[in-house]
């Protein structure tokens, strides 16, 4: 066989061998490919090439969310979510609070002390305004939608 097309052969399976090993290689975590996010709203490709939903407007799963009690204000102050999520409050002031529906039906914590939480799952949709009854400057909004 000519050394000339000897070379030439090695040269195409190392070629060939290369471009198999570079495919493969990215399919086990080498070069990232983006992947489509496969629920609809915003998603983030992440490092290893998977997604993760970071806010899904479509989904019904229940989700839950906190609100902090912090320096005699609701953190967030209003929220905006939809039946079958949870809310917990979460009081990190060094007094203790309520959260107390303003119409008086949905919602009826006892006092709650630093570092203690109070939860609520809202089943219909509505929006529910909420105050501290020691401290009336408290105010909160939970819409359901």
């Amino acid at each position: 066989m000519n050394t000339t097309l000897l070379v030439g052969l090695v040269i195409v399976v190392l070629l060939l061998g290369g471009g198999m090993y570079f495919s493969r290689n990215s399919e086990e975590g080498g070069a990232l490919q983006p992947v489509p996010a496969q629920n609809e709203g915003s998603s983030e490709v992440i490092a290893d090439g998977s997604s993760t939903i970071l806010s899904d407007s479509s989904s019904t799963s229940p989700r839950i969310h906190q609100v902090t009690l912090k320096d005699f204000a609701f953190v967030p102050a209003s929220l905006t979510i939809i039946p079958g999520d949870t809310v917990v409050w979460m009081n990190e002031d060094s007094v203790s609070h309520t959260v107390t529906s303003n119409s008086g039906k949905e919602l009826t914590s006892s006092l709650f002390g630093k570092g203690e939480t109070y939860e609520h799952t809202f089943t219909t949709a509505g929006t529910f305004s909420y105050h501290c009854i020691h401290h009336r400057t408290m105010r909160g909004t939970i819409v359901v939608r």
